[in-house]
């Protein structure tokens, strides 16, 4: 039945069987290899949540960080919803930064801070990398528990409570939060809102079934306070911080995801700024990577670094470089053998080779959306589903590329701010 299937598939652009899958092979063997472990994975981690509960004995005391530049325009939306979150009042503060802002930001937040509700402090200068007004927020906390909020993020009713619910385990030092994406009118807005609900449904939770998280969000991630001080707060040199601060906490504890523990945020508008995004993410990467290079393979730090770091950085940059090499390949060989005399013939022999591995692609994505969104924490995301043949073909070549952009940005030392 298998074999009729791909048959009929691979007889649609024109190839024997044989010839489809060597055609395919790098998405057969590789991504959908890689892709059903990952879903098997998801599966047992199913499983898992139905039996790890954490009960609450105690709320710890939280004090929530806001760094803000230039966020006039969300800034009290985000504000309010961090009031009205629930949480004992006797043990929540929030701390806005604002950094640097040259529009209405502060004077935006000041009548919260009038009020009492919130603490606002004002970095005079220029506006360096996010870990400036987060080491300064930190600074000023008083509470145990650090919780770090992007400005352009808000917080569902119940999320600070359910992001506090793994510190019962004294072993927790950090807790990622489910990030949604909150502006979902124009298509590259509606791509990164199914991007974000894969991320964190089926790439969070595996990560936690495993122990292997990496990075606690900075739009919203909860650490303890004293443990932040032992591996030195975040990094002032780092594009990344959120990054390399989660790094420097796996090394040596643990960190859990709450999937209950929603926040929404939002993303870029246009193409040009959620480039400019993507660069300063896949810059960071490598960099981070680079600079904490003796995780790799080192059984002393446990899981982090015998499956963690080799894991991501085989999934995000190995297998990336591998995918254009081999499409590059193929486009090259076919030139070769057909010769500039048949060009046309090469073109339609190219074009037909990527719209079968695009099919495959899809097949894959759409297995894999279909595990993920089988217990979805959010309705409206499966209407994403919709997506995936866009996504495939136009959103995640073109990120392919950007990521490569930032991989050269990094190694040609190209200047670059928050």
């Amino acid at each position: 039945m298998i074999k009729e299937i791909f048959e009929w598939y691979f007889g649609i652009f024109g190839f024997s069987l044989v010839t489809g899958i060597l055609l395919c092979l790098f998405a057969i063997l590789i991504d959908l290899v890689w892709n059903l472990v990952k879903i098997t994975i998801l599966l047992f981690s199913k499983i898992r949540s139905l039996n790890q509960k954490y009960k609450r004995t105690e709320y710890p005391s939280i004090s929530i960080i806001v760094p803000a530049h230039n966020e006039e325009k969300n800034i009290q939306r985000s504000i309010i919803s961090y009031i009205e979150s629930l949480y004992p009042s006797d043990k929540k503060e929030i701390i806005v930064i604002d950094d640097a802002s040259t529009d209405m930001t502060y004077q935006k937040s000041l009548p919260y801070a009038k009020k009492g509700l919130i603490k606002l402090y004002k970095k005079i200068g220029k506006s360096g990398f996010k870990s400036s007004p987060l080491n300064y927020g930190i600074a000023m906390a008083k509470n145990e528990v650090i919780i770090t909020l992007d400005a352009d993020t808000r917080l569902d009713v119940t999320s600070l409570y359910e992001i506090t619910k793994p510190f019962q385990d004294k072993r927790v030092m950090a807790v990622a939060g489910n990030v949604k994406v909150d502006n979902r009118t124009k298509l590259i807005e509606k791509f990164q809102a199914y991007e974000y609900s894969i991320s964190m449904q089926l790439g969070k939770r595996i990560q936690a079934s495993l122990g292997t998280i990496l990075i606690v969000p900075g739009c919203f991630g909860a650490f303890r306070k004293d443990y932040l001080k032992t591996v030195g707060n975040y990094d002032k040199t780092s594009i990344t911080e959120d990054f390399d601060l989660s790094l420097k906490v796996k090394k040596r504890q643990r960190i859990e995801y709450s999937s209950k523990a929603l926040a929404w945020t939002v993303v870029p508008t246009t193409w040009k700024s959620w480039t400019k995004q993507r660069i300063r993410w896949s810059r960071g990467e490598i960099e981070t990577f680079l600079r904490h290079k003796n995780i790799f393979f080192n059984p002393y730090f446990g899981v982090a670094g015998t499956l963690a770091a080799p894991g991501m950085f085989f999934s995000d940059i190995i297998l990336l470089i591998a995918r254009i090499i081999y499409f590059t390949t193929l486009f090259i060989l076919i030139f070769i053998f057909q010769g500039i005399s048949e060009l046309f013939g090469a073109i339609n022999l190219y074009v037909r080779i990527l719209l079968m591995n695009f099919g495959i692609y899809i097949f894959i994505e759409t297995i894999l959306v279909l595990a993920t969104f089988s217990r979805p924490t959010v309705k409206k995301d499966l209407s994403n589903i919709l997506l995936i043949p866009l996504f495939v073909s136009i959103y995640r070549s073109v990120y392919g590329l950007v990521r490569l952009k930032g991989f050269y940005d990094y190694f040609t030392k190209k200047e670059l701010m928050w």
